[in-house]
């Protein structure tokens, strides 16, 4: 199995409005709100491709889903994660876990952040499980229904250590 990412592009934008409208996506969001594709443009023209890397990851020809790294705090090299697998053929299934990975060596590894701050729906289990397995810390109630996370670069290195057999059983 082979994950494959590449950059969003302007005629990824359709597909990516379409997985992030689902029912299943748009439940987990803190804005949950269906949107146009008239503010999907909006958005993505709007984007600072200095503090946005927006990514489509996809298992050989399938694509999957979304992840992204949003830069909030360029000097202290914290950042929010984003992901969500919107190809319902593929929920549960291992890329995903891989596309966290990723995302994660992407951003401390080739970015150079240090943290991860980050809003994970409190009865989104999965997430919250995948999270913690990669090294995220509970740090505090956001709102009633999503908690806030962290991740050091160094708890992910040790976590991502531990992972290593998996993933490369799994890859």
């Amino acid at each position: 199995m082979k994950l494959i990412t590449r950059k969003v592009r302007k005629s990824d934008l359709e597909i990516v409005l379409n997985w992030r409208n689902q029912d299943f996506v748009r439940n987990q969001m803190i804005s949950n709100d269906f949107i146009s594709f008239e503010e999907h443009i909006k958005w993505f023209e709007s984007l600072d491709n200095k503090l946005n890397h927006i990514f489509i990851y996809s298992l050989e020809k399938t694509d999957v889903g979304y992840m992204s790294c949003k830069i909030t705090d360029l000097k202290k090299g914290i950042f929010d994660v984003s992901l969500y697998c919107g190809n319902l053929s593929y929920l549960g299934h291992p890329i995903n876990f891989l596309s966290m990975i990723y995302i994660h060596d992407y951003t401390f590894r080739k970015l150079k952040l240090k943290k991860s701050i980050t809003r994970i729906k409190n009865d989104n289990h999965s997430s919250i499980n995948i999270n913690k397995k990669i090294g995220y810390i509970f740090h505090k109630k956001f709102n009633s229904q999503f908690d806030i996370y962290f991740l050091e670069n160094q708890n992910f290195e040790k976590s991502r250590k531990k992972l290593n057999k998996l993933i490369e059983m799994i890859s």
